[in-house]
C-alpha cells in the first residue's frame, strides 16, 4: 500500500556537464535541465510535496543494495527542490561509503562525525554549493563504529537543529539490507524514499 513516488530512467552520469563545474554530471537536473532524466527529477519532486504532509520535513532515502541509485537520486531530489525556493540542507549519514562530498565536489573532513562530537556547529560545518538554498553536511571523517555514532543522543539533536534551520532536510543512508545504520537513522524522521533498481 506504500505509494510510489515515480521512475527515474537510466541514463549515463558521465554525460557531459556543463564546462567549469564542480559539480559531477550525474546530477544531471544541474546539468542536463531539458533532459528526460532532468525531467523525471522533476516529477518526482511534485510527487514528494503531493505526498508529505506539511509537518513531514525530514527525509531519509536508501535503497536495498549498493549500487541502485540512491546518493544520484537524493542529491537530484536536493537539487530540483532547492531550485524551488526551499531551504534544503542535504546530509551525508552514510558513515561507511560516502558519496556526496565528491556529487557537489565539496571537503569531507568536516561534516557529520565532527558535529556529534561537539566539535563544530551544524551551521558552521555546512557548506555551502554552487545551487542557491541548498547546503550539504558531507560525513565528515569515518569512525570506527558507524552504528554507535549515529545512535548518539547528539544525532537527534543535530536534526533538531536542522529542522530548524532549513525548509527541508535530506538524509543519505547505507543500504538497508547492507547494516543497521538507515533502522536507527529512521527513528528521526518523518518518512523513508525507498530506491529500487
Amino acid at each position: 500500500p506504500l505509494p510510489i513516488l515515480g521512475s527515474v530512467p537510466a541514463f549515463d552520469p558521465k554525460a557531459p556537464g556543463l564546462s567549469g563545474s564542480s559539480l559531477e554530471t550525474s546530477l544531471c537536473y544541474f546539468h542536463r535541465p531539458g533532459s528526460l532524466e532532468a525531467e523525471a527529477y522533476r516529477s518526482l519532486r511534485t510527487s514528494f510535496f503531493v505526498t508529505l504532509n506539511e509537518d513531514q520535513q525530514t527525509i531519509q532515502v536508501t535503497s536495498p543494495e549498493p549500487g541502485d541509485g540512491k546518493s544520484t537520486l537524493v542529491s537530484n531530489l536536493a537539487v530540483a527542490i532547492a531550485q524551488s525556493g526551499k531551504r534544503v540542507l542535504l546530509i551525508d549519514s552514510d558513515l561507511r561509503r560516502p558519496t556526496i562530498h565528491t556529487m557537489f565536489g565539496l571537503r569531507r573532513d568536516i561534516g557529520v562525525t565532527e558535529v556529534l562530537a561537539g566539535d563544530i556547529d551544524l551551521l558552521t560545518a555546512a557548506q555551502p554549493t554552487v545551487i542557491d538554498h541548498l547546503s550539504v553536511l558531507t560525513c565528515g571523517s569515518l569512525p570506527s563504529n558507524p552504528a554507535e555514532v549515529l545512535a548518539s543522543s547528539s544525532y537527534g539533536d543535530l536534526i533538531r537543529n536542522a529542522e530548524q534551520e532549513f525548509d527541508v532536510v535530506l538524509i543519505d543512508t547505507p543500504p538497508l539490507l547492507a547494516v543497521s545504520d538507515p533502522c536507527i537513522v529512521a527513528q528521526h524522521t518523518d518518512g523513508l524514499v525507498l530506491v529500487l533498481r
